[in-house]
C-alpha cells in the first residue's frame, strides 16, 4: 500500500477504498488519515467521527484491520490503533497530557498540581455519558417483522429512537440482534446530580422509555406481557462517567490528562467548555456492570457519608 512522506494515505488510495468500504468505515478512515501520528481507540470514533455505538466502532476497526489499513498500537483500558503505514517512532502517546488545538494533540508540561490546588470543587458529584444494557428476548425479531425499522448495514443494529430529556440531555436507544438493548444518555453538558433527587429523575425518564419500548413490542406482538420487559431499576449500568466540576470558571489554557488509578479505573482531568463557560472537570470512567438500583444505592451511601449538602439527608 503506497504512502507519502507523512505516512498518510494518498488521495488515490482513499478513492480506491471508497469503492470497498461503507460510508461509516470511510468516514473513520479519513479521520484516522487526517493525522497518521495519532493513536486512537473505539471511543474516539464515537466522539470524533460520530459513530453511534461501541459495537459499530469495534466492527469498523475489525474491517479496517482486515483490509490491512490499521494495526494495534498499544493496550491499556482500551485498545489503541494506528494507521499501518505510520512509523512507530513518529507516533504520539495516546495516554498522556495533551493540549487540544486545530493542529492536533500536542503534549505540554504545565504545573499541574498547582493548577488543581488553586481550584475549589463543587460539593455534589455528578454522572454523565451513562451506558445501560438489558435483554428483551424476542424484541428485535418482533420489530424487524413489522418492516418499519431499517437495521444498520454493518452491525444490523436497529436505532429505536432518540428521546429528549431536557435541553442538554438526550437518550439514544439501540436494539441488537442478540436481543440486547443499549441506551446511551448523552448529558455531558448537564450531568445528573449524584443525589436522591437526581437519580429519581433519571429512573423516571428511563421508565418512560421502557413504556415506549414495551408498547411498541406489544403492537407487534399482542402476546407480550408486562413481565417480558425488565424494569428500569434492573437494567445494567455498563459504564458512566462520575466526578465533579470546579465551582468557578477556569481561564487558563485547555488541557486533557488521562490516567489509570490504582483501582484500575480510568480517570480524566480536563477543561470542559459549554456556552463559552469553561470549568475543570475531574471524572472517573466506571464500569460497574451491575443493576441500576444497586449502583445508585452505592453512590448515595458514598455521597451521604461525606457530603453535608446531599439532598438525601
Amino acid at each position: 500500500m503506497p504512502s507519502n512522506d507523512n505516512d498518510s494515505l494518498e488521495q488515490q488510495d482513499l478513492e480506491h477504498w471508497e469503492e470497498v468500504l461503507s460510508p461509516a468505515e470511510m468516514s473513520a478512515l479519513k479521520w484516522i488519515n487526517s493525522d497518521p501520528t495519532r493513536a486512537y481507540c473505539s471511543k474516539d470514533l464515537m466522539e470524533q467521527v460520530g459513530i453511534k455505538t461501541k459495537g459499530t466502532a469495534r466492527n469498523i476497526n475489525w474491517k479496517l484491520k482486515k483490509h490491512g489499513l490499521i494495526k494495534p498500537y498499544c493496550k491499556s483500558l482500551f485498545t489503541f490503533y494506528k494507521l499501518k503505514s505510520t512509523n512507530n517512532v513518529k507516533m504520539k502517546k495516546p495516554v498522556t497530557l495533551y493540549r487540544m488545538g486545530v493542529s492536533g494533540l500536542r503534549r505540554i508540561q504545565p504545573n499541574f498540581v498547582s493548577v488543581l490546588e488553586s481550584l475549589d470543587m463543587e460539593e455534589v458529584c455528578r454522572v454523565h455519558d451513562v451506558h445501560l444494557t438489558l435483554v428483551a428476548d424476542g424484541l428485535y425479531d418482533a420489530l424487524m417483522h413489522t418492516g418499519e425499522f431499517q437495521p444498520d448495514r454493518d452491525s444490523k443494529d436497529i436505532f429505536f429512537g432518540k428521546f429528549k430529556w431536557s435541553e442538554y440531555r438526550v437518550v439514544q436507544v439501540y436494539l441488537h440482534r442478540n436481543d440486547k438493548v443499549s441506551l446511551i444518555a448523552d448529558c455531558g453538558n448537564c450531568p445528573i446530580e449524584s443525589s436522591a433527587q437526581g437519580f429519581v429523575s433519571l429512573a423516571g425518564f428511563l421508565g418512560g422509555i421502557r413504556e415506549k419500548l414495551l408498547n411498541r413490542w406489544r403492537t407487534a406482538d399482542p402476546k407480550v406481557s408486562e413481565l417480558s420487559f425488565p424494569w428500569a431499576e434492573n437494567w445494567l449500568v455498563a459504564m458512566w462517567h462520575y466526578g465533579r466540576d470546579t465551582a468557578q470558571e477556569f481561564s487558563g489554557e485547555g488541557f486533557n490528562v488521562t490516567f489509570k488509578m490504582w483501582c484500575g479505573e480510568l480517570a480524566r482531568i480536563y477543561v470542559h467548555e459549554q456556552d463559552h463557560f469553561r470549568k475543570v472537570r475531574f471524572e472517573v470512567t466506571e464500569t460497574p456492570k451491575k443493576p441500576l438500583q444497586e449502583v445508585i444505592s452505592k453512590k448515595l451511601d458514598l455521597c451521604c457519608g461525606r457530603c453535608s449538602q446531599c439532598s438525601k439527608q
